[in-house]
Formats: C-alpha cells, sequence, structure tokens
C-alpha cells in the first residue's frame, strides 16, 4: 500500500514538473516572438521624443533650453514609461495578424497613458520643461506604433495575394453586414475574393469609402459597375431580402454570378460565419424575413418526455424529428407506413443523442396504432401524417378520407385512451373553405382534434403554407423541370401561395405545443403570398440560366381543387394574438365531437361502399356549411355515382 502511495506521489511530482518547464517553455516562446516588437516599440519611442525635440529646439533655436541637462534621461524616461503601459494594457499578448478598430483603440490609449507617465515625471523633476515637447513625442510614437501594427499586416496581404487568383467582386451593401464582407476578403486571402465596387442606395454613402472600396453607386447600377470594375461575381449583403429578387435579374443581365451571407441564424448556429459567402437557395428567397421563434419554452415542454411524431419519414415529420432531438426528450417515437422514408429518417439522426423508436406502422389500422400508443404511452403527439396531393385525391377521395381522417380518428382516439398530455394536429391553409379533397379532409381532422379537447389531452391544429423543399411540394418539381431542360409547367400565371420553409414550419409546430391551452387553429403569419411564376422564374436564375430564352415557362391551366389564391381563415373565424408576435389563432364556430363522429361514421360506410363521388359530396358539404348538421350529409342523393372511373 506504502509502495503504490510513493508511486502515486512520484507520478504527481512528474506531472508537476513537465507542467512547469512546458509553462516556462510557453512563456519563454511568447517572449522570443515578442522581443522584436518591443525592440520596435523602444526605437520608434525614441525616435519619436527626439523628433520632438529636435524640432522643438529649431523652432526655438536652442536645444538647452528645451531640456536642461541631457535629452538622454528624457528618452530613457519615455521609453520606460511607454513599454510599461504596453506590456500592461496587453499589447505583447495580442495577435497583430489581423488588427481592427479595438486594437487601434488600446495602441492610442497606451500612447495617452505613457504621455501622461511622461509628463508626470518631468513636472515633477523638470517644471520648465515645454509640455509641446512631451505632447509631440507621444502623439509621434502612438502614429509609428499604428503605422508598424497595421502596415505589418497589410504587407502580410500583398505578400499572400501575389499567389492567390482572385475574382473580382461587387458588394451590394454598405451596412454592417457589408462592412463585415468587405473587411472579410481584405483579411481572407485564400476566399479568392477581391472587393472592388460597393453599391447602396443610400445616397449619403455614395461616393464614399469603406474598408478604401468606394461606393460605387445605386443597386440598380449593377449592370453598369459589374462592366466598368470587370467583376466576375456580386455579393448580396442586406439583411432585408426584399431586393434580393431585383439583384438576381441584375445580375442576370450583367452576365455575373450572385451570392448572399449567412444569415443570423446560421451565424448563430456556428454552420457559418459572418465574412461567409455562399450561393442563393429558395429560402432566401420569401420576399420577408425568416420567422424567429422562442425555442426555450419548447425545450420545457420537450425535456425528459415521450414523443410520438406520425408521418416521421415526409419532410416535416422527420424534421420535427430532427428538431426534437436537440430538446432532450426521453425519447421519439417516429411512426410510418413508409420503411424506406422511415429508415432514412433514422439513419439521418444517427449521431442524435436520444432514443429512436422506429415503428412501421399505418394510420389506417386502428389496431396497430393503438398498440403503438399502449406499448410506448406517449406523452406529446405530433400528427404530420397524411395525404397530401391534391389534384390525385380529386380522383381518389376514399384513399384522402381513409388516411386524412379514418387515420386521424385512429390517432386522436390512441391519444385519449393513453393519456397523451399534449396532441398537435398539422393542418394547411388549404383547409379554410376548401374546394378541394384534400383541404376538406383537413378541414374535418381539425374539427375531430379540437372538439375532442378536454381536461386529459389538450389538442390543437397548426395551418401550414406551401413548405418549400418539401417532398411532392412545387420547388422539386420545378427543379427536375430546369435540370432536364424545361419547360417549367405553372398552371396558372395568377395563381399566388403563402410559403414558409421547413425550418419555420417546424418551428411553428413545435412552438404551438408550447402555446397551447386546448383547442385552439394556429397560425404563421407568413408575409404576403407570392406568385407560383415568380417562383419559378427565380428558381430559373438561381440555376443561372436566362428565363425564356433558355428555360421556357408553360401555362398549363388550373387543375381540380386548385384555387388562385388562398387564405388565412375564413370570415366566421376570428383572428387573435399569441404572445409571439407572428403566430397567431383563429377560432370560430366548430361542430360537437359528437356530431363530428357521426359524421365520420357515415363517411366511412360511403367509403366501405366504393361510392368515391357521393362520400366526396357529403364530405365538401358537411366542412363547407356555416351551421353543419349530419342532415347535411345525410340529405345527399342516393343514386349519386358509386363508380370510381367517373370521378378519375
Amino acid at each position: 500500500m506504502t509502495s503504490h502511495r510513493v508511486t502515486r506521489s512520484h507520478a504527481r511530482t512528474d506531472t508537476r514538473l513537465r507542467g512547469f518547464f512546458s509553462s516556462v517553455a510557453i512563456r519563454s516562446a511568447r517572449i522570443r516572438s515578442d522581443l522584436p516588437l518591443v525592440a520596435i516599440d523602444c526605437a520608434a519611442v525614441a525616435g519619436a521624443y527626439a523628433l520632438a525635440l529636435l524640432a522643438l529646439s529649431t523652432a526655438r533655436g536652442s536645444l538647452a533650453r528645451t531640456v536642461p541637462d541631457s535629452p538622454g534621461e528624457l528618452l530613457l524616461v519615455a521609453v520606460a514609461a511607454q513599454l510599461a503601459v504596453n506590456l500592461a494594457l496587453g499589447l505583447y499578448r495580442q495577435m497583430w495578424r489581423h488588427p481592427g478598430f479595438e486594437e487601434a483603440r488600446r495602441i492610442v490609449v497606451a500612447g495617452a497613458v505613457g504621455a501622461a507617465l511622461v509628463l508626470a515625471y518631468t513636472l515633477a523633476f523638470w517644471s520648465f520643461v515645454p509640455k509641446a515637447s512631451i505632447l509631440l513625442g507621444a502623439g509621434l510614437q502612438t502614429a509609428l506604433s499604428l503605422t508598424v501594427r497595421f502596415q505589418s499586416r497589410l504587407f502580410g496581404f500583398r505578400r499572400s495575394g501575389r499567389s492567390t487568383e482572385v475574382t473580382r467582386a461587387i458588394v451590394i451593401g454598405a451596412g454592417e453586414a457589408g462592412e463585415g464582407v468587405v473587411r472579410s476578403m481584405l483579411r481572407d486571402t485564400e476566399c479568392g475574393l477581391k472587393p472592388v465596387a460597393i453599391l447602396d442606395d443610400d445616397r449619403a454613402k455614395q461616393g464614399r469609402r469603406l474598408a478604401n472600396v468606394e461606393v460605387m453607386g445605386r443597386i440598380d447600377e449593377l449592370v453598369a459597375v459589374a462592366a466598368r470594375t470587370h467583376a466576375a461575381i456580386a455579393v448580396f449583403a442586406i439583411a432585408d431580402t426584399t431586393r434580393l429578387e431585383d439583384c438576381l435579374a441584375f445580375a442576370e443581365d450583367a452576365g455575373i454570378a450572385l451570392k448572399i451571407v449567412p444569415t443570423l441564424r446560421e451565424i448563430m448556429s456556428g454552420s457559418a460565419q459572418i465574412g461567409d459567402v455562399r450561393d442563393i437557395t429558395m429560402d432566401d428567397l420569401l420576399d420577408r424575413p425568416p420567422v424567429q421563434t422562442d425555442m426555450s419554452g419548447v425545450r420545457d415542454a420537450i425535456r425528459g418526455r415521450r414523443v410520438l411524431v406520425t408521418g416521421a419519414g415526409g419532410s416535416i415529420g422527420s424534421e420535427i424529428c430532427r428538431q426534437l432531438a436537440t430538446h432532450d426528450p426521453e425519447r421519439i417515437i417516429l411512426l410510418d407506413r413508409d420503411e424506406t422514408l422511415l429508415h432514412d429518417a433514422v439513419t439521418s439522426m444517427s449521431e442524435a443523442e436520444v432514443t429512436l423508436v422506429p415503428m412501421l406502422t399505418d394510420l389506417r389500422d386502428r389496431d396497430a396504432v393503438a398498440e403503438a400508443f399502449e406499448r410506448h404511452q406517449p406523452d406529446v403527439v405530433f400528427h404530420a401524417g397524411a395525404l397530401k396531393h391534391v389534384p390525385l385525391l380529386e380522383s381518389y377521395p376514399v384513399e384522402a378520407l381513409r388516411t386524412n381522417v379514418f387515420g386521424t380518428r385512429n390517432v386522436v382516439d390512441a391519444a385519449i385512451a393513453t393519456g397523451v398530455a399534449e396532441f398537435v394536429f398539422i393542418s394547411t391553409d388549404k383547409a379554410v373553405r376548401p374546394i378541394s379533397v384534400m383541404g376538406a379532409t383537413k378541414r374535418l381532422g381539425e374539427m375531430l382534434a379540437v372538439s375532442r379537447d378536454n381536461d386529459g389531452t389538450r389538442f390543437c391544429a397548426v395551418r401550414f403554407g406551401n413548405v418549400l423543399g418539401s417532398r411532392g411540394s412545387v420547388i422539386p418539381t420545378f427543379a427536375r423541370q430546369i435540370a432536364d431542360g424545361g419547360p417549367v409547367t405553372v398552371t396558372d400565371a395568377r395563381m399566388e401561395r403563402y410559403f414558409m420553409t421547413i425550418p419555420e414550419a417546424v418551428q411553428l409546430v413545435l412552438q404551438a405545443s408550447s402555446l397551447s391551452s386546448g383547442g385552439e387553429i394556429f397560425m404563421l403569419d407568413m408575409g404576403t403570398p407570392v406568385r407560383i411564376i415568380d417562383v419559378a422564374k427565380r428558381m430559373i436564375r438561381l440555376s443561372k440560366r436566362v428565363v425564356g430564352r433558355d428555360i421556357p415557362i408553360h401555362v398549363v391551366g388550373v387543375r381540380p381543387g386548385e384555387r388562385l389564391q388562398e387564405e388565412l381563415h375564413a370570415p366566421a373565424e376570428k383572428e387573435e394574438a399569441t404572445t409571439h408576435p407572428k403566430i397567431f389563432r383563429v377560432s370560430g364556430p366548430l361542430p360537437s365531437a359528437e356530431l363530428v363522429d357521426n359524421v365520420i361514421d357515415h363517411l366511412d360506410v360511403l367509403s366501405g361502399e366504393r361510392a368515391p363521388l357521393r362520400a366526396a359530396t357529403c364530405l365538401m358539404e358537411f366542412v363547407s356549411s356555416d351551421t353543419p348538421t349530419i342532415s347535411v350529409v345525410s340529405d345527399v342523393p342516393e343514386d349519386v355515382a358509386t363508380d370510381n372511373e367517373m370521378i378519375r
């Protein structure tokens, strides 16, 4: 036992000695690297004060009347005082490769403090020494110190720049983001970009220089400035993206590429830095700033709980799972009937530090859904599973009912039976005064979920707009058509849609779970609707092709179930604010849970009888009525066609 203690004692001693010598070595290396700068500072201080004394003696005609005995003592005092101040303010612990404003401020402060010490010494011992010699000397030495430190960086730029091939760039925006991009390009020569001009619509900035780069004009002068400067790229560096589409068109006319700086969200997440530039994506073209949500409340609502997500293999469902994984749930149950999508969703989260439970389950199978809930006893449910393709579901209304309505009832009933605390139903803006089977099934799903709200389970619904890049949305369709060389097909040039990004959509869902007190329908303020034909033009420009010349656009006509404009809420629904400025709730008259169940039972019978047209008619009549009753669906004529071929 004693020998082990002695061994451990020797080990601790050896560790301390190694640490001591390592520290000494590091300090010695730092001192050696600082010695040249210290020597330069000594020469700069001595030279500055010597020049000051010489200048003053020349002006007065006698050096003897400036300093009583010898100038050497004053120079020695000045050098000692300045080195002490520089050391105290950390000027010899600074890396001077990329100095900026803060470093310049510290140099000026050090010069002022050094001058004050020299002045105090002369007042104490040489009361008749002219103050001008000290002030002039301090000013000269500060200027020399700034020159030495900042010129070393500039010379470094020139040395590295000789061997690096650079691309001439125009920076759009002379604000903070633009300044950051310009300075980053100048600082990091390896990025291969050289700023040759800045454009900004603020007249007060035009003609001025930022980091020695001239603001040459307005944004709409991009074509002319690009020709004048021979630039090959433009970088959009404005927080407000409302001019982004214009800049895309200008860059297209100028024959140059357009890049963009990262968003604040990308910088805060660590995926990008302020000076980075990247290609523009459709997410950048929303014509509004991204909606930011406070996820602290979401984390409190999710931490340590069991969460079940239906449709977990889809674009929205899989992103919900990925974001949930960052909020420390006990486990995530991923439920989907598509094995490939479910496998991909789980694989994409392989590095998540959370228990993942994939379940290959069909929402239509009531017993299988009940078993999944009974086995895992989830606390929170996000119901994202649904069929969503509008024109296709017009031809197959029974399939839409079986998944979007009967499947939803299976999930709702299982949630109530197992005591789920919170249930979020994911809906769509197409559920507002629906004219399509898909929208009508989602509206009935809203009625089903919200009408079941009770003391045991809090139910709410969240309405989405069109989600950029989600599977089956217009964006992948356009991308495929552009990759094939066109044409891009648009149903109607007047058609408009509200758009949101996948992260926005998912954050809205998660935020709703923390905002809900039960029985609400939430909606995101998505700004103004965007014309689909404009989206097509943007995507063509993003592919670096010319609209009409390289990729034509064909208008093919509105398809069954589509409307030209979507609505956020029906006239009978009232819009109310929430604690989040960009999320509001809508409330309006809703049928009772008993009536909703009776209607669903009736639709179930019609589906079993393979009466698709009658089922679709009953569905549309019920969800479109201001005062829905069971008679609305019961009064549909029995002789409505039942052959599937008649509805295709």
